[in-house]
């Protein structure tokens, strides 16, 4: 993730990011994942925990961290917002913003 959220004394715990997703009505959450094995060529299917849409971008959820490798203007809004509800910040490449 290139860009975060991220607690200072703390991590957000992965029931807490669901709960958060299920009250945002602007998240969807979407944890299938699909790719294509670069060897046998055959589709794999995998989950992918607390994986969430919004709009055209991907968030996902890992250790403690939300956050996606898309840092476009609109996201970067958008997660702060999140962060700001979660008593949280952002950061970009470690970086506060």
């Amino acid at each position: 993730m290139s860009i975060y959220i991220e607690r200072e004394n703390g991590e957000i715990t992965p029931d807490e990011w669901l709960e958060y997703v299920n009250s945002d009505s602007e998240l969807i959450l979407s944890e299938n994942g699909t790719a294509i094995n670069p060897i046998t060529k055959a589709a794999m299917r995998f989950r992918i925990f607390g994986r969430t849409l919004w709009k055209d971008y991907e968030i996902t959820y890992k250790d403690g961290r939300i956050g996606s490798e898309d840092g476009s203007a609109e996201l970067v809004e958008k997660l702060k917002k999140i962060a700001c509800d979660l008593s949280a910040d952002v950061f970009d490449c470690g970086i506060k913003i």
